[in-house]
């Protein structure tokens, strides 16, 4: 007996381990059918993450952040070292209301936009999506929202030409574990489509702080105090101007229609 259970735990246990590393290499492996996205990456300095604000099919306004960072390791270390300066560790987020935080996402929008070499884009789409089924006109099917989120994803790459690059999203969002999504934004923009966890990147956390105070000082909607402060000193570095489409900035900040 002793030597069955032995067995059976021995069997089992390089059951699991076996099937822990075949998860892993299937996990890090790309899309299928894209040979080339390696050569296709090499091409290009820049890497782009995308983020959103709004619920697609809930809210009046849906917004899409692109930005284009040219040099992703020294960004980070740039980053990194405001955040020592100012001693705050924690995910920078339009979520929360963490006064803390308020300092370090000021200098860090004061530096990206006046000092930085990265660009930030920006559209907000705000046409209703009305469902397929004549019976609930206005319940789209979850099916439908993601067609039309990617479509709106499709028109963002498009129009800051995006190209054979590394487009970074965040993980939580509905395009991102898909590998069916990645394999589309390859074929049509020759891009490699990457979900990553915004707790690894400052970039995407960025990304996802300034489509936020974009959105929100677009669609002129009701702010606490610590986001109102967010979007008052993003309008500042911006000369002011009112954030709206067609909107551009220096070549920096570009809202496009």
């Amino acid at each position: 007996m002793k030597t069955n259970a032995t067995s059976r735990r021995k069997f089992i246990g390089s059951s699991i381990l076996g099937l822990s590393a075949y998860s892993l290499a299937w996990s890090n492996q790309p899309p299928q059918n894209l040979p080339h996205y390696r050569l296709a990456l090499a091409r290009s300095d820049t890497t782009y993450y995308i983020c959103e604000s709004g619920n697609l099919g809930k809210d009046s306004t849906f917004t899409l952040g692109l930005l284009s960072v040219p040099a992703s390791g020294e960004f980070e270390d740039r980053i990194w070292q405001l955040r020592r300066q100012s001693n705050y560790f924690p995910r920078l987020t339009f979520g929360s209301n963490d006064r803390f935080q308020v300092p370090l996402a000021q200098q860090v929008i004061s530096w990206l936009l006046e000092e930085s070499n990265t660009r930030f884009q920006v559209m907000a789409f705000s046409e209703p999506i009305t469902s397929n089924n004549s019976h609930f006109p206005d319940a789209p099917s979850r099916w439908q929202l993601l067609q039309q989120k990617q479509a709106y994803y499709d028109q963002l790459l498009a129009k800051a030409k995006v190209q054979n690059s590394m487009v970074h999203v965040k993980y939580q969002s509905p395009l991102g574990p898909s590998p069916a999504y990645a394999q589309h934004f390859f074929s049509s923009h020759k891009v490699y489509y990457q979900a990553t966890d915004t707790r690894t990147s400052n970039a995407l956390q960025i990304c996802g702080l300034l489509t936020s105070c974009v959105a929100a000082a677009h669609t002129g909607r009701p702010l606490s105090p610590i986001k109102a402060t967010l979007v008052e000193h993003l309008q500042q570095v911006l000369d002011n101007q009112q954030v709206r489409p067609a909107m551009y900035w220096k070549d920096r900040f570009v809202f496009y229609t």
